[in-house]
């Protein structure tokens, strides 16, 4: 998984049609996510996803555990 405030890239074993919406569990309650892409890779698919930028929804709803800063160079 791929996250940044504005939305999340997920590997995930079946297609998800664009436009769909989805409803993502985090520790803060749920947020809303819509399919922007869903492109086949060696792994499954990788589903591409825009947050409302209201929902605020990282890092104040979800940080995962394991986070890597961004460089700042």
């Amino acid at each position: 998984m791929e996250i940044w405030g504005s939305g999340a890239v997920l590997q995930t074993e079946i297609a998800i049609p664009k436009d769909s919406i989805l409803t993502l569990a985090t520790p803060n309650g749920p947020v809303c996510a819509k399919v922007t892409a869903c492109d086949r890779d060696d792994y499954g698919f990788l589903v591409q996803m825009t947050v409302d930028p209201s929902e605020r929804w990282f890092p104040d709803s979800y940080c995962p555990a394991d986070l890597i800063p961004s460089s700042s160079d």
